[in-house]
């Protein structure tokens, strides 16, 4: 009896690990690379020193500046970051000089990804 028991918990504990991996395996959500292109304007930004972006989806981060360039010296600030993810869209805010973050008290940005995985952003700092 005790080597059919043995036998009977083996299989039990089969079919358990095949279904939590199944299940596992269903909820993986396959991902797609969207290309942002931000283009901010920060002309009447006072005291700038630095535009970023941050988010709560890699590469972005709550904690750390992904910082705009601004080449021309123009206060039109541009950059491109590339996602990998599931979803159609992702929060996030410019931040001012490495802490100072726009439209304080307002609900983050939602970009919404266009289709073709390619997305341009035109906003101006601290306008929804």
């Amino acid at each position: 009896m005790p080597a059919t028991k043995n036998l009977h918990q083996q299989f039990i504990s089969a079919i358990v690990l095949f279904t939590l991996a199944f299940q596992f395996q269903a909820c993986v959500q396959p991902t797609k690379k969207q290309e942002v292109n931000f283009v901010l304007n920060a002309k009447a930004v006072q005291d700038l020193n630095s535009i970023g972006v941050r988010g709560g989806i890699a590469p972005l981060s709550w904690n750390e500046d992904f910082v705009l360039q601004d080449a021309d010296q123009d206060s039109i600030f541009t950059g491109t970051v590339t996602f990998d993810v599931p979803f159609d869209y992702v929060e996030l805010k410019f931040v001012k000089n490495g802490g100072q973050y726009e439209l304080d008290g307002q609900d983050n940005r939602k970009v919404y990804f266009e289709p073709s995985g390619r997305t341009t952003i035109k906003a101006v700092f601290d306008k929804p």
